[in-house]
């Protein structure tokens, strides 16, 4: 029985140096994960996201500080808790799903009923029953992604670790693999990506990374607001003489067309448009963009 007052994931100022680099990948890195959080990690690149899910996998060792899984600092003896999927996987081309999932059953120590029972499930679960027989060489990289997916849980583990899992895919691909992450429901999940979209599809709390440090984290279940950009065909001083109960940042104003934004929850935004019809003021277009665009910018540089 698992005892949830144990963070199943914990780092404790961790330090990861890599011998080629002049600045360390994480500095003193801390943060605790509980069962049954989705987690995702934003960052630029060399913020430290990828050397976080390999020093869990026990890939590469930290020069300081603690590493716990469920409590236990001894990594390989956790693994069996982890399933993983990177974002780049080579040299399985001359392999089949079928073959790849039967050699990670024996692995596992699956009986041969258990072992058959198992590879059926996942191939039905990644719907790759009519091509379980086929080279992975012969794969668009959607399907290579739902492969490794399904391999990566097919011990059934309790963590599950996501690198850029939707990296490289073309639009059909995109859907696939979307539609299989969707079903991941009951694992703990830490998911590494650069689309911020991704991140507050499949995560509930985000942790923002800068120079191999957390320096902001954020619940995605309290935030409401989203950030609107509208074009009105009226000027400036019209805008913020009658929508002063808004923030509102002017980005442009031009021939008769302002464009503005504002953030703001769904009520606020519904007050906007039915004072915009009372006044008049044409809407020319709306957009909307996450609220994690403007952490983003805030929180992490390039």
């Amino acid at each position: 029985m698992t005892d949830n007052s144990i963070p199943v994931v914990e780092f404790d100022k961790v330090t990861k140096i890599y011998s080629r680099s002049d600045t360390p990948a994480l500095v003193k890195c801390s943060f605790k994960i509980s069962t049954g959080d989705k987690i995702g990690f934003i960052g630029a690149n060399g913020s430290g996201k990828s050397t976080i899910l390999k020093l869990l996998m026990n890939y590469i060792r930290p020069e300081e500080g603690r590493i716990l899984i469920n409590g236990n600092e001894n990594l390989e003896d956790v693994k069996k808790h982890i399933g993983y999927v990177s974002e780049n996987q080579e040299g399985l081309e001359s392999f089949t799903p079928r073959e790849l999932f039967s050699s990670a059953s024996k692995l596992s120590g699956f009986t041969k009923t258990q072992a058959e029972n198992r590879i059926n499930e996942l191939l039905k679960f990644s719907d790759l029953t009519t091509v379980s027989n086929n080279l992975l060489e012969s794969f668009s990289k959607g399907m290579l992604q739902r492969t490794f997916i399904s391999l990566s849980i097919l011990h059934n583990p309790n963590i599950l670790l996501l690198d850029e899992p939707m990296s490289g895919l073309d639009p059909q691909g995109q859907i696939e693999v979307r539609s299989l992450l969707q079903k991941l429901n009951n694992y703990t999940v830490l998911y590494a990506s650069h689309n911020l979209q991704e991140i507050e599809d499949f995560t509930a709390k985000v942790f923002f990374l800068q120079n191999g440090n957390i320096v902001k984290s954020l619940d995605l279940k309290n935030i409401e607001a989203e950030i609107y950009i509208i074009d009105l065909k009226t000027s400036a001083e019209s805008l913020l003489e009658n929508f002063n109960f808004l923030d509102l940042k002017i980005i442009s104003s031009d021939s008769g067309i302002t464009r503005i934004q504002f953030t703001g929850a769904t009520n606020l935004f519904q007050k906007f448009i039915d004072n915009c019809k009372k006044k008049n003021f044409r809407i020319l277009r709306i957009r909307s963009k996450s609220i994690l665009e403007e952490y983003y910018s805030r929180y992490v540089r390039s």
